[in-house]
């Protein structure tokens, strides 16, 4: 089974020195979610990984969101990449607003669902012949 298109973030430390940006990129694969996480500043450079469900991604963004507004040492920006959605760049004042928190919970379970999609349900809407 291919892999589907990726969600990734950038969790932005210093806008000058993209080296110590740490990366999650969540993607499906073999029929579930896959997060891996790498930690720029890690003596190690050390990357996770976890695999959840459907329905948990919208948890873990929405976790995200609220330890990226209440971390004691926060990032400087964070930066998320939905597949099919413009690039979004929010810092520490934007992602307080409740409204860019459901936003993005949305958008995760837009993905998710799209990932999950039986795609010969979907009608094809152009003049084509797909």
């Amino acid at each position: 089974m291919p892999s589907s298109p990726v969600l990734s973030i950038r969790l932005i430390r210093d806008g000058k020195n993209s080296s110590d940006d740490d990366r999650i990129t969540i993607c499906r694969k073999d029929g579930h979610i896959r997060i891996g996480y790498y930690d720029a500043r890690s003596n190690s450079k050390t990357s996770h990984s976890i695999v959840l469900t459907r329905v948990a991604l919208s948890a873990y963004i929405k976790n995200l969101c609220v330890l990226f507004a209440n971390d004691a040492d926060p990032f400087e920006e964070f930066q998320i990449n939905f597949p099919g959605f413009p690039c979004f760049m929010l810092n520490q004042d934007s992602i307080h607003n409740v409204y860019t928190k459901q936003a993005l919970e949305e958008c995760a379970t837009i993905v998710s669902n799209s990932w999950f999609a039986d795609v010969d349900d979907v009608p094809c809407e152009c003049d084509c012949d797909c």
